[in-house]
């Protein structure tokens, strides 16, 4: 058998239907989320539900690769996952290469040596944009995110807003 692909999303896609379909779907759910290590902090997940989010947009936060919306022991959470493929233009990536050239970018602007923005496509960008959208919808709810959360000069927009796409927003008060 050969499978021939190159997005993450379609990756995510393979493995969340998958898992779905499966007898035991919340066993291999929880068995795959627990593989996820968590900087700062011990989480155990023993999921009694789940709904599975694929390439959900969330406006100006960006489109998160899956979110997992958790009912964990009656505990609800929620879970963005970004994902990321190595393609042929390179042999290796780490994640720690990752974390180094976003701190880099962001040294270079705050030096001025560089005016570009931040990569949208690096993953600490994408994580930090879901960040501030939770830290957002925590602090005021959707209000918030519609009036618009205030970012650093060195992303692509200072400030991002959710916008007014009724699916964006109903999915986001989920």
């Amino acid at each position: 058998m050969k499978i021939v692909g190159y997005s993450e999303r379609g990756l995510l896609n393979s493995i969340f239907y998958e898992i779905a379909y499966s007898p035991n779907s919340i066993q291999l759910i929880n068995k795959l989320v627990s593989l996820i290590s968590f900087p700062y902090r011990d989480v155990v997940f023993s999921m009694r539900d789940l709904t599975i989010f694929i390439e959900q947009s969330f406006s100006d936060f960006g489109d998160a690769d899956a979110l997992l919306l958790i009912d964990n022991d009656n505990v609800k959470q929620s879970l963005f996952i970004e994902a990321k493929v190595k393609t042929s233009q390179q042999k290796f990536w780490s994640i720690e290469d990752e974390f180094n050239s976003f701190n880099d970018e962001i040294r270079k602007f705050y030096k001025r040596t560089k005016e570009n923005k931040l990569s949208s496509s690096n993953l600490f960008t994408q994580l930090y944009r879901k960040l501030r959208f939770y830290n957002a919808m925590k602090a005021d709810g959707i209000d918030l995110l519609k009036r618009g959360v205030n970012f650093p000069k060195c992303s692509s927009k200072e400030i991002k807003k959710i916008g007014k796409n009724k699916v964006v927003l109903r999915e986001s008060k989920k």
